[in-house]
């Protein structure tokens, strides 16, 4: 088989040959459809976290059932069956988070495609426990995608109490927040597109938000309490790594709101304890989940259809997907298709 591999810091992607992966007990090897690139691939790629090489990046794969190893289960033991695998590739099981459901803030997680091979190769091995149920008929190119941005918005919208009818800003209109928006609008919620320029106006309308509010110039707070009739945001996911719109958009809370920030601010936030205090505002950070709360993300997306916004390419063009998401150039999310 052929993989991609970065042998050293800021390497190019090397194409070897290596031999196809015998599953061990609880494993299965995957023939790849699609592997979605994402910016935490710059993990690997520039070295940032003093990993050993040489490594496969890619957690964001999709893959039929190839071989399968000793001990595993129906339905991931079906040759042919198409599974995704996600951020985290293992877990103990055991501790208190993983007995919680919380596998992916276990101490002993395993992440695909940085401590193990991931996804950009023509076979991937995987854990069976690891393993997200895909179902029939989804495109596995724009399925990819959900498996990291797309569960990284649908955990932040669904894990902080809000309630149908909620008022909910997603600030940044771009890969993530496009996802957010459609994820929000058929969750129920009153959906408001927060963005830096007018120029997203039409397109965060065209995929289903309420309201539309430019902070450009200084006046987000106003049209934000005007499009929710004075009430305030009941909770806004932050997607742009931007210290100052988390900033600017506290005063924009209602009582008892809640903050999510689901990108790595680009500094260090300078907040009025008094405002947090007076108005119960919760702060949290979001962190893409565990298999099982992948799949709950990729059945949602599908009932509603609700499909990121892809750029497709060959295997052979891995390193210019890479420089189109790292340079920002991408409309929205780079995927490599293998078939």
């Amino acid at each position: 088989m052929k993989a991609a591999v970065i042998t050293k810091p800021h390497g190019p992607f090397e194409f070897v040959d290596r031999p196809i992966p015998t599953p061990g007990p609880g494993q299965v090897v995957l023939k790849t459809k699609a592997c979605g690139i994402c910016h935490t691939d710059a993990v690997v790629k520039d070295n940032l976290w003093g990993l050993p090489y040489p490594r496969v990046p890619g957690h964001e794969v999709i893959g039929a059932v190839h071989a399968v190893g000793a001990g595993v289960k129906a339905p991931f033991n079906t040759v042919g069956k198409v599974f995704g695998v996600g951020w985290v590739g293992a877990s103990c099981g055991e501790c208190t988070n993983c007995v919680k459901g919380f596998r992916h803030k276990c101490a002993l997680r395993v992440f695909t495609g940085i401590n193990t091979d991931g996804g950009l190769s023509e076979y991937v091995l995987a854990n069976a426990s690891a393993l997200v149920e895909i179902p029939d008929g989804m495109d596995p190119a724009e399925t990819a995608p959900l498996l990291c941005a797309g569960f990284t918005m649908f955990g932040a919208l669904r894990d902080y109490g809000l309630q149908p009818g909620s008022f909910v800003g997603i600030q940044g209109i771009g890969g993530l927040g496009s996802l957010g928006i459609s994820m929000a609008r058929n969750m129920g919620f009153r959906t408001v597109a927060v963005s830096t320029s007018d120029s997203k106006k039409d397109f965060a309308l065209s995929l289903g938000a309420h309201h539309f509010v430019s902070t450009g110039a200084g006046t987000g707070v106003d049209q934000i309490n005007a499009a929710t009739g004075g009430n305030g945001l009941d909770a806004v996911i932050i997607t742009a790594p931007f210290a100052d719109a988390v900033e600017a958009l506290l005063p924009a809370m209602a009582f008892r709101g809640v903050v999510v920030i689901v990108a790595l601010l680009d500094r260090k936030l300078t907040i009025d304890p008094g405002m947090l205090l007076t108005k119960s505002i919760r702060i949290a950070f979001e962190i893409v989940g565990a298999a099982h709360q992948n799949k709950e993300c990729v059945q949602f997306c599908g009932a509603f259809g609700i499909k990121p916004l892809i750029e497709r390419f060959p295997f052979d063009k891995v390193g210019e997907a890479y420089d189109r998401m790292i340079t920002n150039k991408v409309r929205f999310r780079s995927v490599v298709v293998f078939e």
